[in-house]
């Protein structure tokens, strides 16, 4: 089963969307325990909204090549860290293209 909502706030389009399907790995970004074990918190208004952590996404993105994607998180995340093991999991879990992956690893930099 799958949850998905698409919102706009305040000209901002949010989406939301989780898959409900046990899998035994946790580095997966819409399914099983991953998203909601390594997920950020952030600021809406006067809720705190719990969001995917980057490392989880950018692995989907590699996945399904979408380059408009993938090439935004990886600016964002060679300036500002990431965590290396949840990436390494996340990408080997969630099957990432090995050319896919040492692009990650280059652009990077760990």
């Amino acid at each position: 089963m799958q949850y998905f909502a698409r919102y706009e706030v305040r000209g901002v389009k949010v989406e939301i969307s989780t898959v409900e399907r046990q899998v035994d790995s946790d580095a997966m970004e819409c399914v099983g325990r991953g998203p909601w074990e390594h997920c950020v918190w952030i600021v809406c208004g006067s809720h705190q909204v719990p969001a995917v952590r980057l490392e989880l996404r950018l692995a989907t993105e590699l996945l399904r090549d979408r380059a408009d994607r993938y090439e935004p998180l990886l600016d964002h995340m060679s300036a500002h860290g990431c965590d290396p093991d949840l990436l390494h999991r996340a990408l080997r879990d969630q099957g990432v293209p090995a050319d896919r992956q040492r692009l990650a690893w280059d652009r990077l930099a760990i």
